[in-house]
């Protein structure tokens, strides 16, 4: 079983603001007198937990920006921006603090060898690195004399799964592989391996398997891939990876090897791109704290911001390219962001859902995939392909899907128990099967 700790002390909450903005912030348990003890610069930076020092004067805090996880802070629980601390090589997930308050505590995937616990004097300390091995921790909770903790201890074996005219048959047999994607004639498929699942904040290594012959190989070694996109012949792939300093970058690529990897872009912080039929390569850049839509030739040439309002994550787009699928902030309602369909051309938006759900189109532009899970807080997916006619988009509700009963047509759907990719069409798709092994150990403090 996998444990997940919950280190938020009752001093310190976490607040919603623009966008993803999640800020620690401290009240009296009757919510008054309440103020910001830290706020992250970035409009897409997340304080998610927070840790109180024995003493009550120091908060540990774990942020991300955007989609990955920083290094941890340590900030004066009167405000202010404080330092990042602890391994600068990679994100803290969790944090404790030792009962005296003279350590401090952090699982982080510095190293690229997985999520370890390390610990570092207060406040000017060297980190140290304590575990080590094959197997990952999760979690830190300190024994009251501090000679011991609890941590999750454990790993996540992933492999890719591809559907066709042969039924289900598994990929990939090796390492941490994810985001599958199929070309499109259907003879092979592409997808991201990592030696574990931490390690994907750093990016996986791009392998084929050619799903004939059942060949695979490595297409771009020693290059770790945040996420790609196919071009529409299968001949190139278009791919976002970050820089030493951190920073998201677009790259092209020859699966034939008629050329070495090449930047594209403005040299601005780009990524998620989408290889579109026509071509052009859709994209999200950074511009300040938040993010907007572009579009460009291939080649890097004639960039085009295509939407006015920023984007969270771009998602899909449309194989007529009149539409494009993406997360973005919404204003007054309960969740902070939805998945919604913008017409490329200007017009009103229509919500697939508020919060988490998966949505894409088939390449063939006849079927409209919509994941969810099967139930609150499950790991089970379900996905529901839904029949469009042609240029038309699914009859949502206004709200979005809330419940399977708004979807429509329900009882006429087909549906597959899995988180699926589309594939050429609806009888070709990719997917990808979990295992967890994880367990409570208490480890001694040395």
């Amino acid at each position: 079983m996998h444990a997940i700790l919950s280190p938020l002390p009752i001093a310190a909450q976490v607040k919603l603001g623009h966008y993803r903005h999640f800020a620690v912030v401290t009240a009296t348990e009757s919510r008054t007198e309440q103020r910001d003890v830290y706020v992250p610069p970035r409009e897409t930076g997340m304080a998610h937990y927070s840790h109180l020092s024995p003493d009550g004067k120091w908060v540990l805090v774990i942020e991300m920006d955007s989609d990955h996880w920083l290094p941890c802070r340590l900030v004066p629980f009167s405000g202010g921006a404080g330092k990042s601390i602890g391994p600068q090589n990679g994100g803290c997930v969790t944090a404790a603090w030792s009962p005296d308050g003279k350590w401090m505590y952090f699982t982080s995937d510095a190293g690229g060898h997985g999520s370890h616990i390390w610990r570092q004097v207060f406040p000017d300390g060297v980190p140290q690195q304590l575990t080590t091995g094959p197997t990952e921790q999760d979690g830190i909770a300190m024994a009251p004399d501090g000679r011991s903790f609890i941590s999750s201890v454990g790993s996540d074996e992933r492999t890719v799964w591809v559907h066709d005219q042969q039924g289900d048959r598994q990929i990939s047999s090796e390492g941490y592989a994810y985001d599958p994607e199929v070309s499109l004639d259907g003879n092979n498929l592409f997808y991201l391996v990592a030696r574990s699942s931490s390690d994907t904040e750093r990016g996986g290594e791009l392998s084929v398997s050619d799903l004939r012959s059942g060949q695979v190989s490595k297409v771009l070694p020693g290059i770790a891939v945040l996420s790609l996109s196919l071009s529409p012949d299968g001949k190139r792939v278009v791919y976002d990876s970050r820089d030493e300093n951190g920073k998201h970058g677009l790259w092209l690529a020859s699966l034939d090897h008629r050329f070495t990897p090449r930047r594209i872009g403005s040299g601005a912080a780009e990524s998620r791109p989408v290889y579109a039929p026509s071509g052009k390569i859709y994209f999200q850049a950074s511009e300040g704290d938040v993010d907007y839509l572009y579009r460009m030739n291939d080649d890097g040439t004639q960039p085009e911001k295509i939407l006015p309002d920023p984007v969270i994550l771009l998602r899909a787009v449309s194989p007529d390219e009149r539409f494009v699928l993406v997360r973005r902030a919404t204003k007054g309602e309960d969740s902070p962001t939805a998945i919604e369909i913008l017409p490329v051309g200007g017009g009103s938006a229509v919500r697939v859902c508020s919060g988490w759900c998966g949505a894409d189109w088939t390449r063939d532009g006849k079927d409209f995939y919509f994941s969810r899970p099967t139930m609150k807080g499950s790991s089970q997916w379900r996905t529901y392909i839904i029949p469009l006619s042609h240029g038309t988009l699914p009859a949502f509700p206004a709200k979005g899907v809330q419940s399977d009963k708004d979807l429509p047509n329900l009882a006429a759907l087909q549906f597959v128990d899995e988180y699926i990719q589309p594939g050429p069409n609806s009888s070709v798709y990719s997917f990808g099967k979990r295992n967890s092994h994880w367990n409570l150990y208490r480890i001694p403090v040395p």
